[in-house]
């Protein structure tokens, strides 16, 4: 059996600057092997994307002067992501029917993922932890803990400073 040279960068000095590089082409290698078997590292850094908002009923949710935030970091293969939506004076909410909303990235392999969810009315009251459940590999929908689909009249009457917020983690590809 063949003995493989194993050597790497050797810092000589100890000045962190300089030194010796040894077979640096075996290094390459087994770190192209991590990544393709962990995924890329994420740099820990959060990056903001804006979640579409859909509604099961026929008329469609419309954000006017509301605000709707998402953002999400990667560390390897493993999505953290944060929606946040506060009802505006002109928002419109949609027919009756349960929202959506959209992952930043597709959720690999079909598997069931869930997140924390949190809502308060316009008037200051709170619904008790709700969870966000997939719908499909890129949108979840939310389900109150009495078990209503969170929608334009569930958990309450959306009004003018309501707002949810949803935070998840999940597999992507």
């Amino acid at each position: 059996m063949a003995t493989l040279n194993r050597k790497v960068d050797v810092d000589d000095s100890g000045d962190n600057l300089s030194g010796t590089v040894h077979n640096n082409a075996w290094l390459q290698d087994l770190q192209d092997r991590i990544d393709a078997a962990i995924g890329p590292v994420g740099t820990g850094v959060w990056t903001s994307y804006t979640p579409l908002w859909t509604s099961s009923g026929a008329a469609q949710p419309v954000l006017g002067n509301g605000v709707l935030q998402g953002r999400y970091t990667l560390i390897g293969k493993t999505c953290h992501y944060t929606v946040k939506l506060q009802i505006g004076s002109t928002t419109t909410l949609g027919d009756p029917g349960w929202w959506r909303f959209s992952l930043p990235k597709t959720e690999v392999g079909g598997l069931p993922y869930a997140a924390l969810c949190a809502m308060v009315s316009g008037a200051g009251s709170g619904q008790p932890p709700a969870i966000g459940m997939a719908y499909d590999s890129s949108t979840i929908y939310l389900i109150t803990s009495s078990g209503g689909l969170v929608g334009p009249t569930v958990p309450f009457a959306w009004a003018t400073n309501a707002f949810l917020f949803v935070r998840g983690t999940f597999e992507t590809t």
